[in-house]
């Protein structure tokens, strides 16, 4: 056979007189799993002569059904990876099989391959009295902890590492059954015989064994057959890898997975049914990794849209703030910083402000990668803000108008006499434009005193809204005869409220007043009434006119305000007051040159106060 090449020729006797006497197999192998090199043992074990079994190919004395195994395990493993021992089935001269334990694997510089094993008919052999002297090769030659049991499930031997690990020694596992498997799992000792039985050669499972203080561990376990001479299988060998240490880490990172899991379906869930809408945009992409399905519905923006092109929303809004916005994303400054802007789409001219929180994330460089934003629509809050103020103003101006009619009013009413007086004596030509200027600032005292009046002094009564405006244009048709404009109307045939009829009428009147004169050269004044699905008797009063722009139709609230040339502003807020004591709405709709539209929606009537 090969000879050892050593230089030292004291070594060189060592080495050949330790591999003759020991009963463990040396063998070296080339590449192609090639006998290069065998000591007398594999000789002994498999009883072919040296001459016989040199340059012969390893695989040709392993049994066909543990060859595939066998070649995978030696020719292919990887060496970064620990060995695991194994066994195969050897064949003999006189055809018979016994079973080896490979217990040791390495690969030379060169490429070849030093192998260990041991036949395994000397441990079944060796219950009762184990050898040492080959123990201790067995036992030193693997960290990995490993037993073998007979087919009854008792111990014919441990090694060095599994009495570290489990905590028992040999002698005291010897003869009995393995008391590393829990009450609980018993039954797998019979599954793996069953499926031995069957014709499995490797078997593997994950699964918990107990140590000697009772604590249990998470295992790896190989366990493979050992074969008697007639191929009858005479015990089990079992590997065990433990792997508390990675199932500890497995388990966190399946903690942090479904963690993250949780986190990502809760923050879905989240983001399906709030209105904010949260972003998280990429540097280095310059694209969003994430965005909320919210602004679909938000913003009107397809979310396949924003992710393959973060800029799309210029195309779809008006507002200064995109690039700014988009600018803010890409910047890598380190300060979380809020803005807030507007946006009005380019398609229904509707207008929403958004208010814009956004923090960058930084790598452990501290260098910043990426942004999260979360956009909140606060359109409503401002209208509210706005309410508030308007409410604020309407006090103060009940405060005042209160004060106004008491302290202005009476002395108006002598002023107003003694100029009837004077004009009927001296019939000059100014008495009339004196009296109508006070009759005015009499009609504007009387509108002030609408907005003073206590909202406990309105007694509703359920009244049916088409019979409110029908009385209304029948007072306001000689007015719109004469303006040209003709009055088209619609009535849903049941809309009845809880309201108090004046104030309804006043408002009605207002709003055709300002119809008429919006409509200089005549035309059509839609006026219809229907009942809404939300419990609402709607009326709809829609002119022909010149129509409002975004910035005055933005202000039509606010007290004072007015673009009319003689206009007091106050009609529209006490119109708003009125149909607010109502509980209702009004809403205004109007573009420049396509007229203007007024939607009033009044509570439909109950049992209270019919």
């Amino acid at each position: 056979m090969g000879q050892i090449n050593v230089e030292n020729p004291f070594i060189f006797e060592a080495l050949q007189w330790f591999s003759k006497k020991t009963k463990d197999i040396f063998l070296l192998l080339d590449k192609k799993g090639i006998i290069k090199y065998a000591n007398s043992a594999f000789e002994t074990c498999i009883q072919i002569p040296n001459s016989d079994i040199e340059n012969s190919l390893l695989f040709d004395f392993i049994h066909p059904d543990d060859v595939k195994n066998t070649v995978e395990k030696l020719l292919f493993m990887n060496p970064d990876q620990q060995f695991i021992p194994f066994t195969s089935r050897l064949k003999q001269k006189n055809g018979t099989y016994s079973s080896i334990l490979w217990t040791s694997c390495e690969y030379t510089e060169e490429g070849s391959i030093k192998l260990i094993c041991h036949p395994l008919k000397d441990i079944i052999d060796s219950r009762d009295s184990i050898s040492i002297g080959w123990r201790s090769t067995f036992f030193d030659l693997t960290d990995t902890a490993a037993d073998i049991v007979d087919v009854d499930g008792k111990v014919i031997l441990v090694n060095r590492a599994f009495e570290e690990l489990y905590g028992w020694t040999q002698d005291e596992l010897t003869g009995k059954r393995l008391p590393i498997v829990p009450q609980h799992l018993e039954f797998e000792f019979q599954n793996v015989m069953q499926r031995l039985l069957q014709g499995e050669k490797l078997i593997k499972l994950q699964t918990v064994r107990q140590r000697r203080d009772g604590t249990l561990i998470p295992i790896n376990l190989m366990i493979t057959p050992v074969y008697n001479e007639t191929c009858e299988i005479s015990a089990l060998l079992g590997v065990t890898e433990n792997i508390s240490e990675l199932m500890e880490y497995k388990m966190l990172v399946k903690l942090q997975n479904e963690t993250l899991e949780a986190e990502e379906r809760l923050l879905l869930d989240i983001t399906k049914n709030i209105s904010e809408v949260i972003c998280l945009f990429d540097i280095k992409k310059d694209k969003f990794l994430y965005v909320s399905p919210s602004i679909e519905k938000s913003w009107g923006i397809k979310l396949e849209d924003i992710y393959e092109n973060p800029l799309c929303f210029e195309d779809k809004f008006d507002t200064d703030a995109s690039n700014n916005l988009i600018e803010i994303f890409r910047s890598t400054s380190g300060i979380s910083q809020a803005l807030e802007f507007n946006l009005t789409d380019k398609d229904s001219g509707q207008t929403r402000w958004i208010r814009a929180e956004i923090t960058p994330i930084t790598d452990k460089d501290g260098t910043v990668t990426r942004h999260i934003s979360i956009f909140k629509d606060v359109t409503e809050l401002k209208e509210k803000t706005n309410q508030i103020k308007q409410l604020d103003q309407l006090g103060v101006i009940g405060q005042l108008a209160a004060g106004i009619a008491h302290e202005i009013r009476n002395p108006l009413t002598s002023i107003k006499g003694f100029v009837q007086l004077l004009a009927e004596e001296t019939n000059h030509q100014f008495g009339e434009i004196i009296t109508s200027e006070i009759e005015r600032i009499e009609f504007i005292m009387n509108e002030f005193l609408i907005l003073a009046k206590p909202q406990r002094e309105i007694v509703f009564k359920k009244e049916n809204v088409n019979t409110v405006v029908q009385e209304v244009i029948s007072f306001m048709r000689p007015e719109a005869v004469l303006n040209n404009v003709e009055f088209v109307t619609k009535f849903n045939s049941f809309p009845f409220v809880n309201c108090e009829a004046k104030q309804i009428k006043q408002v009605i009147i207002n709003l055709i007043k300002n119809a008429i004169e919006a409509m200089p050269r005549g035309g059509k004044l839609h006026i219809h009434t229907l009942s809404t699905e939300e419990g609402f008797v709607m009326i709809k009063v829609r002119d022909e006119g010149i129509g409002i722009s975004k910035e005055h139709l933005q202000r039509l609230s606010e007290p004072f305000f007015t673009n009319k040339e003689k206009g007091t502003g106050l009609g529209l807020m006490i119109s708003n007051k009125i149909i607010e004591d109502h509980k209702g709405s009004i809403e205004f709709f109007s573009e420049l040159g396509k007229g203007t539209t007024v939607e009033i929606r009044l509570p439909l009537a109950t049992d209270i106060g019919k």
